[in-house]
């Protein structure tokens, strides 16, 4: 395991291909891969390795990002499943470092073509690099979570099932529940990073979602109560019948809190301020609430 500190990605190597900036905080690398991203491709590994090599000798850092992720969706509404998706977005990466000049490309196609040209674009903005390749990577044996597909883990049939259950509990348990809505989200992200000389570094990220949102109706008056769970385990971790209930349970409660709210009074008030922090509790309180006249205006 590894702790791959102060390693900045400006990209999201996916079909999404758009540029974002982050830290990899002390996450779970791991020497055997869960996903191969060459079996499909033209390139090996020694074909990989030597172009990551050649493009970043004379660079200070830098490293090739390879990401595969899976993702599903599933939503019940009004009674009924509404919608179902998944999909699967596949890319590289390619960083290089020389002072305070940094270099990106990016591709959704993994191909000697795509990562030549990656390299090349590489080498042309950083032609006068000169720069000691650093190979220096503070270690962890810190583990956050296992290397699981929570997909694939659970049938799409007992997903149905649950959301089901979920929406016959609901309304069984107040008469007041006019609209059910529940929904499961996972995925899956396998993430690899080859560095100059062959250093590789992977790590799989599962990560789950369960949302329940209840309406209710009463002397003609509705309001919503949500809840919802997830991390980054499986589903079966969350989803067992006591959890899903405590979900159903607290989404009902928040429902029936607001149901039976009073309107907070209003007008002029006596305030009492003490020194110290009370002027900045009253301008996050009142403050940012006056600034929308400037827009109301408009």
């Amino acid at each position: 395991n590894f702790h791959y500190s102060d390693f900045y990605l400006l990209y999201w190597a996916c079909t999404c291909v758009k540029y974002a900036s982050w830290k990899i905080y002390e996450t779970n690398y791991v020497f055997n891969s869960m996903n191969n991203f060459f079996d499909k491709s033209d390139l090996n590994r020694k074909d990989v390795e030597t172009i990551i090599s050649d493009t970043l000798k004379n660079c200070d850092d830098g490293e090739l990002y390879l990401e595969d992720t899976k993702s599903e969706s599933i939503l019940l509404d009004d009674n009924k499943i509404k919608n179902s998706s998944y999909s699967s977005d596949l890319g590289f990466g390619l960083r290089a470092v020389s002072n305070e000049v940094v270099a990106y490309s990016h591709s959704n196609e993994i191909s000697k073509n795509s990562l030549k040209k990656s390299s090349e674009n590489l080498m042309s903005t950083l032609k006068s690099a000169k720069g000691t390749y650093n190979h220096s990577i503070p270690k962890s044996n810190k583990k956050y979570y296992d290397n699981i597909n929570p997909i694939e883990e659970k049938s799409l049939k007992s997903k149905l099932e649950i959301l089901n259950k979920v929406n016959e509990y609901l309304r069984a348990k107040d008469n007041n529940v006019k609209q059910v809505t529940a929904n499961f989200s996972g995925e899956q992200k396998s993430i690899e990073i080859i560095r100059s000389g062959g250093e590789t570094l992977t790590d799989c990220r599962p990560l789950i979602r369960f949302n329940v949102s209840v309406m209710l109706e009463k002397n003609g008056r509705k309001e919503t109560g949500v809840y919802g769970i997830g991390g980054r385990q499986s589903y079966d971790s969350y989803l067992s019948e006591d959890n899903w209930k405590n979900v159903c349970d607290e989404a009902l409660r928040i429902a029936s809190v607001n149901l039976e709210s009073k309107p907070a009074p209003a007008g002029e008030m006596k305030v009492v301020l003490g020194p110290g922090w009370p002027a900045i509790l009253i301008h996050e309180a009142v403050g940012h609430g006056l600034e929308g006249d400037f827009n109301r205006k408009k």
